[in-house]
């Protein structure tokens, strides 16, 4: 609870409010925006105190600031007026207002008040002091018993003070009380709440650390059991060869621990090598996200349409491309094309600095096409050089937890890093520069420890003469109409990623919505967003268990992951069917911890079905393809405004995941399973298509 300002005016019938005496204490905020704050406040406080009726008491909230107005009335017009944060209690606000004003009453004569220097009141600054804890004005506030009697009218918003046709945006706009300086933080700050003093901790900071432990004992306790399991086969391997069961894969030459060791070592060079890369190119990308929207808005004033605009606009350009990205990176190799990520994501970042609108449409533009390598190269490099090096199954699954696992810490990490870094420059664009320096070193990274690799045989000295690859397009399709659990395949990603991103909009209004005190108290979105990730972090960590520690005794690993994919795609419906008839904001809160732990599961299953089930030749060119209706059901809910329907988009989202479960059960799982089957009874085994 935080007292800002105290004031003291003098309000006329007909003309402005002047200020009489006045204290503020901006020790919460930095010494370089003092200033502008300041001016803000006073601005704050004339404008309610001029649109307060005499007699009447009122509190007025804008944003994260509320201003409690008493005015007095009288032959005299006083009026007090004291800004606090929206913890601060209505009761002893009040009882400062009426106690400040009979001070000033008595120790300032009538006739002086016209000149402020020749009628100090220093007893304002030791009512701003003391009133800091209302706990400590319990005595005064009990002589103010007729408070509880007096009817205080209680506006949530400042536009129901103001006249009809009045803005706040307008005020400060006209006003020539504030400075150039003032206006822009005032600007800046209305909606990001970046530079409150922190709240107290609450549920979700509660439920945050209770995460953040569950999944560092997690973290521990799968090194332990993966520790014991590789001496256990070290042990093993000394009385029967150095055989490994989960070394029957390609991977297994079985030429005893000479040859284990040299795998063992390939695996961990390639762990490594994608590993370090994702992590500083996601870190990239997880920078960005938080403030794209308050960049537009809030920092460069574009109005709601012109945003909706830039997002569609990338969202559309990550649609086009996508199958074109596939399509080159088989050609040109899947290592080049992510060397063209890191230049046009970097070109995207430096877009954002120019508050031009066809400047930031093209950033927006190369960023949908930089989304569209990001999730489709990277991963299908991995697949293959993973095949090229010999590393089994089992490895490659491990890779992708891990990769998820890395994700979420990186998540987590940027999510802090960008705040801090937006509450020190005090605008939106630092989290871009830093991005892009992080994607010029994943551009060395990559250059220097990445070998290349392609689509086809004859990939590298293909011809370019067909620069649209409109041959392979056709020939990839051929190949997804002929094999129903390629369909099935897109489906999925087209139903559970599009529903991921149209949750990433949602969220937020939706735990507003299900909270009781909003507008009150601002949600600390920061907190909710980390738990998000923790709890992603934490399905990676349930699918490495499921994948690493129980494949030996389990299904087949092609059949244990689709029944996974088809598990995730169910529990994410009920997770999205659950919170929305979820009343309370704690059961909302950890039906979207539970979605977002299926996303953390969600790739790398999905990841190892596409690895396998696709063939090296058109493995990027099928993963871009099936981006191709994610974005366009992406983009055609957003152009609908979700979110004036977010009932009808979640229930959308509900049906088209339990479909997409039920599709998998039916055409996925049962494939695998024949083709398991078939190949435990000698006949060819399952190959990719």
């Amino acid at each position: 609870m935080k007292v800002y300002a105290l004031a003291v005016l003098s309000v006329p019938t007909s003309g402005q409010a002047v200020s009489l005496a006045s204290a503020s204490d901006l020790s919460s905020f930095s010494f370089y925006q003092r200033g502008s704050v300041a001016e803000f406040m006073t601005f704050f406080c004339k404008t309610v105190a001029e649109r307060t009726k005499a007699g009447q008491r009122q509190s007025v909230q804008e944003n994260a600031y509320v201003a409690h107005v008493y005015n007095r009335g009288g032959p005299d017009p006083l009026c007090s007026v004291v800004v606090t944060d929206q913890e601060y209690p209505v009761r002893p606000a009040f009882s400062l207002l009426a106690k400040i004003l009979d001070e000033y009453d008595t120790a300032v004569p009538v006739a002086s008040r016209s000149d402020t220097s020749l009628a100090p009141f220093p007893a304002i600054h030791s009512y701003l002091s003391k009133y800091q804890d209302p706990k400590q004005a319990d005595n005064i506030m009990k002589v103010q018993a007729e408070l509880d009697e007096t009817k205080i009218i209680l506006h949530q918003t400042i536009e129901s003070v103001l006249e009809r046709g009045e803005k706040l945006d307008n005020l400060v706009d006209r006003s020539t009380a504030l400075s150039q300086q003032s206006k822009m933080f005032y600007k800046t700050a209305k909606k990001s709440l970046l530079h409150m003093p922190p709240t107290p901790p609450n549920f979700y900071q509660v439920q945050l650390t209770v995460l953040a432990v569950f999944c560092f004992a997690a973290i521990l306790l799968e090194r332990y059991v993966d520790r014991r399991k590789k001496a256990g086969s070290n042990d093993l391997g000394k009385g029967i060869g150095g055989e490994r069961l989960e070394e029957a894969e390609p991977l297994n030459d079985r030429q005893g621990g000479g040859s284990r060791e040299v795998s063992r070592a390939v695996f961990s060079a390639l762990q490594r090598n994608y590993l370090f890369v994702y992590a500083v190119v996601m870190g990239a990308d997880w920078l960005q996200g938080p403030y794209v929207y308050s960049l537009y808005k809030d920092q460069y004033e574009y109005p709601e349409r012109i945003v909706a605009l830039l997002f569609v606009m990338g969202f559309t350009s990550a649609g086009l491309t996508a199958p074109l990205v596939g399509v080159w990176a088989d050609k040109l190799g899947r290592r080049r094309m992510c060397l063209y990520f890191c230049l046009s994501y970097a070109a995207a970042c430096f877009c954002t600095l120019v508050p031009f609108l066809p400047v930031l449409l093209a950033g927006r533009v190369l960023g949908g096409f930089s989304t569209s390598i990001l999730f489709s190269c990277f991963e299908s490099w991995l697949v293959s050089a993973s095949q090229s090096t010999g590393v089994s199954q089992s490895d490659l699954s491990t890779i992708f937890g891990q990769a998820t696992l890395v994700n979420g810490f990186v998540a987590s990490a940027a999510g802090i890093v960008s705040n801090e870094l937006v509450a020190r420059t005090e605008g939106f664009t630092g989290p871009f520069m830093l991005s892009a320096l992080l994607l010029g070193v994943s551009w060395v990274m990559i250059r220097g420890m990445w070998t290349e690799n392609y689509g086809g045989q004859d990939a590298a000295g293909s011809s370019t003469t067909d620069f649209f690859q409109i041959t392979r397009l056709r020939q990839a399709w051929q190949i997804v109409r002929r094999d129903p659990s390629l369909l099935v395949l897109g489906l999925t990603q087209t139903c559970f990623e599009g529903s991921m991103y149209l949750f990433v909009f949602l969220w937020v209004p939706s735990m507003q919505e299900a909270s009781a005190a909003f507008p009150g108290p601002p949600l600390p979105l920061g907190y909710i967003f980390s738990a998000f990730m923790v709890s992603m972090m934490l399905g990676s960590l349930i699918y490495t268990c499921i994948a690493t520690h129980s494949l030996p005794k389990s299904d087949p690993p092609l059949v244990l992951h689709a029944k996974l994919s088809s598990l995730i795609c169910l529990t994410a419906s009920l997770s999205f069917a659950f919170s929305y008839s979820a009343t309370s904001p704690q059961t909302r809160f950890w039906c979207f911890c539970i979605f977002e732990a299926c996303v953390g599961m969600y790739y790398p299953v999905q990841g190892m079905l596409k690895g396998t089930m696709i063939s090296n030749d058109h493995r990027a060119t099928l993963a871009a393809l099936f981006r191709v209706p994610l974005n366009v059901f992406v983009t055609g809910i957003m152009l609908t405004g979700v979110s004036s329907n977010r009932q009808l988009v979640f229930s959308g989202c509900t049906l088209l995941l339990a479909f997409s479960s039920i599709m998998t059960t039916l055409v996925v799982v049962r494939r695998t399973t024949e083709q398991a089957a078939a190949a435990a009874n000698g006949s060819a085994g399952l190959r990719p298509l």
